[in-house]
């Protein structure tokens, strides 16, 4: 069978992709770097973990697997591999934010448009400025738009991310305590915020869940000081996302196990 045809068929809805290795971490000199087909070096697609392998398909990192995260723990060579920016990694760090790159296009969140996103360290995202709020965490605090995917009183040891003209991407590996060790993450989680241009004006995100230790902790989606999905689906550990809103942000559907099929590229 064709390398496309196999390539074609990894880019199925589910998580049905054993044996299809195009991009695979191995150790070389306790380093893990990306192996690729001629051809394939800038295709994005899946990972999955195969037999306790994390294989990557595609230009993003590893996320499925209690040992994803070992594929970045040389870090000072790691994210650059596929041109991720660094913006936090080292001691934890609790009660805090990063992020906020200006985006070159708009996401709705609740009626408004905003072009900076934030990951929090307690697990959650914001739109047009951070939050280090712990604790009562509900549709109304923090009072700006967000995303919870099982907040709580966590913290973060390493955060990257990507902006292109196609969609922001970022990883967050943290704790679900407040403190812990790079490399070694309770939570990572990967989102990627696309371009509304390229879905019919629709907000389109794809959340990615590795390993997740508090996922009992609230999970939403919301305005400043309302709920914008209500009864989302329960929130899984190495499980996929697609949240879809309307152009103005106000209405979404949350789909669990879902992928986006023709996804943006963030190089």
């Amino acid at each position: 069978m064709s390398q496309e045809t196999e390539f074609n068929k990894a880019l199925h809805y589910n998580n049905s992709y054993d044996g299809f290795l195009y991009y695979q971490p191995i150790a070389v000199a306790n380093k893990y770097v990306l192996m690729s087909p001629t051809g394939f070096n800038n295709v994005y697609a899946k990972y999955h973990n195969i037999s306790g392998v994390e294989t990557i398909i595609g230009n993003k990192v590893p996320i499925f697997g209690a040992n994803a995260a070992r594929w970045g723990n040389h870090t000072a060579n790691a994210p650059y591999y596929l041109n991720y920016n660094v913006l936090y990694h080292g001691t934890s760090v609790d009660n805090d934010y990063t992020g906020g790159g200006t985006l070159p296009f708009s996401f709705s969140m609740g009626g408004n448009s905003f072009t900076n996103i934030y990951i929090g360290t307690n697990t959650y995202f914001t739109f047009g400025s951070g939050s280090t709020v712990n604790n009562n965490l509900s549709a109304s605090n923090p009072n700006v738009p967000k995303i919870f995917l099982g907040s709580g009183n966590h913290s973060y040891e390493r955060v990257w991310d990507k902006i292109s003209t196609e969609c922001y991407r970022v990883r967050y590996e943290g704790t679900n305590s407040t403190s812990g060790i790079e490399g070694s993450p309770t939570i990572v989680i990967e989102a990627t915020f696309c371009n509304p241009a390229l879905y019919n004006g629709k907000m389109v995100c794809e959340i990615l869940v590795g390993v997740h230790n508090a996922t009992g902790n609230i999970n939403m989606i919301a305005s400043a000081n309302r709920q914008l999905c209500f009864n989302p689906p329960s929130l899984e550990q190495n499980t996929s996302y697609v949240y879809i809103g309307d152009s103005n942000g106000e209405y979404w559907t949350i789909l669990k196990g879902q992928y986006l099929k023709n996804p943006p590229y963030a190089e």
